[in-house]
Formats: C-alpha cells, sequence, structure tokens
C-alpha cells in the first residue's frame, strides 16, 4: 500500500556511535592444524588460554566462566550455556560467549579488531548448523561522549514496531509455535527474542495494535526506564523479577543499566564480514529512526489526512482509507502490513552489496536447516 518517497526528508548529519557486540559462537576443543598435530585446549573451560591468544593478537582479553568482572574496556571471553543444544557439544567443543570492548565506530578501527577476532578464533570454529542453530548475535548501542537521548529512543522505538515486519523478513525464520509462514528456524524467539509490544501501564498492560496510539504511549514516557517497561513489559511476573530474563526481546530497551539499547535478532556470524554488516545494519536504522521527524509523527495523531506510513516519507498508493485501516491494527499480532525488506531498505540506505549479503546471510542458514533430520 506504500511506494518509496522521491522527495525524501533530509538526512541530518551522522551521529558517532559506540557499540559492543556479543559474539555467542560453539567453539571446537581442538585447534586444527592441517600439516600436523592437532594443539587440544587443556579442557573445554580453558578460556584463558584462548583469551592468551587474544593478548598475543593485540586484544586486550580475559577469560572467565561467568564474567563477573564486566570490564567494558577488554574482550570477555564466557561459557554460555543457553547456546547449547542438548548434550550435542559434549568432546566437541564449548558454547562461547565472546564480549567485544565498547568501540566507536567512527573509524575503521572497530574493523580491524573484529576481523583479528576472527582470524583467532578461525581455527577452533564448528560450521555445522546443528551445533550454531542456538547462537546469535548482539549488538549494544549508545551514542559517544552522551546519554542516548529519550526523544531519539523514542523514535526508535515507534520504527521498530512499524518495521517489525520487514526486519523478520531479512532475518532466518525463528522457531515459534504460531509461525505458519517458518515454523522452523534458527533459535525460539518466545525466549530469546521476543515481539516488542507497545504495552502502557493502564488497562492491565494490555498491548496495543494501532499505530495511533502506539506513538502516543511511547512519546509520553518520561525516560528510558518508562520506554524500557513500555517496550519490552513481560507479562510473567517470574521472568520480570530478573532483569537478565527481561532483556529477551527483540529490541532490549534496558540494555546495560538504561545506558545502551540493545539489538538481539541477528543470527550467527560466522565471519568479521557478518558482524561488521549486522554493526552497519544496527546503526543505520537507528540513524534513519533518528532523522524520522517528530512533528510528522504528531501531526499522523490529529489528522486522518495524514497516515504514520507517509509521516516515514513513504507515498500511499491506492486508496487513503485502506491504508488508515491497515494503520489501526498495524501492530497486532498476526497482522499482515505488507511492509517488507524493500522498505527497510529504502528507509536505511544501505547499498544493493549490502542488502545482498544480509539476504546471503539468511538464506544460507535457512538452508541448512532444512538440511537437518
Amino acid at each position: 500500500m506504500c511506494n518509496n518517497h522521491s522527495g525524501r526528508f533530509t538526512v541530518r548529519r551522522s551521529a558517532k556511535f559506540c557499540v559492543g557486540v556479543e559474539t555467542e559462537v560453539p567453539l571446537a576443543v581442538t585447534k586444527r592444524n592441517p600439516n600436523g598435530k592437532d594443539d587440544l585446549l587443556a579442557d573445554p573451560n580453558a578460556l584463558r588460554e584462548l583469551a592468551t591468544l587474544f593478548n598475543r593478537n593485540g586484544l586486550q582479553a580475559y577469560g572467565s566462566a561467568v564474567d563477573h568482572e564486566k570490564n567494558y574496556s577488554k574482550w570477555a571471553i564466557t561459557l554460555d550455556p543457553s547456546i547449547e543444544v542438548g548434550r550435542e557439544l559434549e568432546g566437541i567443543g564449548s558454547a562461547i560467549e565472546i564480549k567485544s570492548p565498547a568501540m566507536c565506530i567512527d573509524t575503521s578501527i572497530h574493523a580491524d579488531r573484529f576481523r583479528t577476532m576472527w582470524k583467532i578464533i578461525e581455527p577452533f570454529k564448528i560450521q555445522y548448523i546443528e551445533y550454531r542453530k542456538m547462537a546469535s548475535t548482539h549488538i549494544h548501542f549508545s551514542l559517544k561522549d552522551t546519554e542516548f537521548p529519550l526523544k531519539v529512543a523514542q523514535k526508535l522505538a515507534f520504527c521498530v514496531v512499524y518495521f517489525q515486519q520487514a526486519i523478520d523478513d531479512i532475518v532466518p525464520g525463528m522457531t515459534h509455535a504460531n509461525d505458519k509462514k517458518r515454523p522452523g528456524g534458527w533459535k525460539h524467539c518466545d525466549r530469546f527474542a521476543k515481539r516488542n509490544r507497545v504495552r502502557p501501564e493502564h488497562d492491565e498492560r494490555k498491548p496495543l495494535d494501532d499505530l495511533k496510539n502506539c506513538w502516543k504511549a511511547i512519546r509520553d514516557t518520561k525516560n528510558i526506564h518508562d520506554l524500557a517497561e513500555l517496550m519490552c513489559y513481560d507479562d510473567d511476573s517470574y521472568r520480570r523479577a530478573f532483569i537478565g530474563m527481561r532483556k529477551n526481546y527483540k529490541w532490549n530497551f534496558i540494555g546495560l543499566d538504561l545506558d545502551t539499547i540493545e539489538f538481539r535478532q541477528m543470527p550467527p556470524s560466522s565471519s568479521a564480514q557478518e558482524t561488521l554488516d549486522w554493526i552497519t545494519f544496527t546503526t543505520t536504522f537507528v540513524q534513519a529512526a533518528a532523522n524520522v521527524s517528530r512533528a510528522k509523527l504528531d501531526e499522523a495523531i490529529h489528522s486522518r489526512e495524514t497516515s504514520f506510513t507517509e509521516a516515514l516519507g513513504f507515498d500511499i498508493s491506492g486508496d487513503r482509507k485502506i491504508q488508515l485501516d491497515l494503520e489501526d491494527h498495524w501492530a497486532a499480532d498476526g497482522q499482515s502490513n505488507m511492509i517488507l525488506s524493500d522498505h527497510l531498505k529504502w528507509f536505511m540506505e544501505c547499498d544493493d552489496e549490502f542488502w545482498d549479503r544480509i539476504i546471503s546471510i539468511r538464506d544460507g542458514i535457512e538452508k541448512a536447516l532444512a538440511r537437518l533430520p
């Protein structure tokens, strides 16, 4: 129901982002040496040995089964039981999470560091999808030298609601009992990457379906904490009591002590290029959301002559009433709003080669999953 608009709003100067990437990856116990005997790590939990390799290659790191230190200036190598699939990794490898330090991405230094990281762990990688299918990539982001502005976070939250189906379209299908399109996926979304629904405190946190009330509720939040409660509210009181479980949304507005926001819907990365592409996706989407006109979103609340689709820069093709009716049920479970990856591509303005790589990641994982018994 909407087309790309030739007269898009002016893109403002790009923000300077800092990111921290959590790479979940099963790694082999042995280091594969094609010309000699394999080097056996002392045991699957010998994370300090892997950290030593990082340090030797210029990446300050530490290894620990549980990251009690939480030093965001160093690489942290820890165990991550959430990516275990049954007992398949026993005797083969370990479920590892590698957390990068916080890095500013206004230079190429961050890219060089991720290339070094992947070069270090390349000999340890377990390629088979049955060992990788519970892993994923998470990216925390913040703005350099400043708190994340509430008004930017609010526009991001609205764009998350608006483009949720489009983002679903570019990542591998996730396991979900109600997913008729792709019932078998790479991770269980109800546990690790739930949909962000706008749940205002009134009316018993019932999720909102229409874009008008979604933006009203988002706009009326007073701080990041209120926004996180709105976008990441869990019906389950047990999970609500533990912040570690409250983070498991596609977009985690709780982040690290409300200082960052985290995108969690990305599949497992298997190379430096994939990691860098997901950093580009995350920061470019946030930048595009920041560039949305707040005044136009407010105008769409008060007028049936302006849709939220137009407020985001799209033209409406066809009957305006049909588009406005769609927006009345936009966020409802099972609602098809016909906003797919082509609209996302235009909104973010990345080049075709970038999108080809993103779609190739999705297709490669889904083909590998389809071959599993």
